[in-house]
């Protein structure tokens, strides 16, 4: 089992369509390692953003500052020993009276990115009944997000990919979370 974590991730997305996720799915794995590839299945929980979250590798509790189309979000990662841990917290929260949003199945693959002298991670996700996204990311104990934001768009740029338009994601997104599961 992992150990807990506590980091900035900044990232920038791109929504795709299914063409151009193939394309770069297939350029990333003939020029990139791929470091992930998994299915993760997610519940959040408001008012904030808590996350139970597990895929084939791992069980854990997840919560992020800020919100999805935030450059810079602080994330903390708690891992439970299995489904039974994560069943059980589920029923805390419910039983305090967090609010438990619509749940989402991704899949999410990744490659390592050398840019400069930092490496990103490339992140291709397919949330399924929702889209295909993007996300170029950098993950750090501290906010750098002054260094790395300008990069990450470059990178975006180099990939022919438009950062999303926050205002649209948003409406995306409340779409989803408000259709029958």
């Amino acid at each position: 089992m992992n150990k807990p974590s506590e980091f900035y991730e900044i990232e920038i997305k791109s929504l795709l369509n299914k063409n151009k996720y193939d394309e770069l799915l297939s350029f990333f794995r003939s020029e990139y390692l791929e470091i992930n590839d998994e299915i993760i299945h997610t519940t959040r929980y408001l008012p904030n953003d808590l996350r139970l979250r597990y895929s084939d590798k791992t069980f854990e509790v997840v919560y992020k500052d800020g919100t999805p189309t935030s450059i810079c979000r602080k994330e903390i990662i708690v891992p439970l020993q299995d489904m039974n841990h994560l069943i059980y917290l589920e029923k805390i929260f419910l039983l305090e009276q967090y609010s438990k949003d619509r749940s989402w199945i991704k899949h999410k693959i990744e490659f390592e990115y050398p840019y400069g002298d930092y490496m990103y991670c490339l992140c291709l996700q397919h949330i399924y009944d929702f889209g295909y996204i993007l996300e170029v990311e950098y993950i750090n104990s501290v906010n750098d997000s002054n260094i790395h934001e300008n990069n990450i768009r470059e990178v975006m740029r180099k990939l022919n990919c438009k950062e999303i338009d926050s205002t649209s994601f948003t409406d995306k997104i409340h779409k989803f979370r408000v259709q029958q599961a």
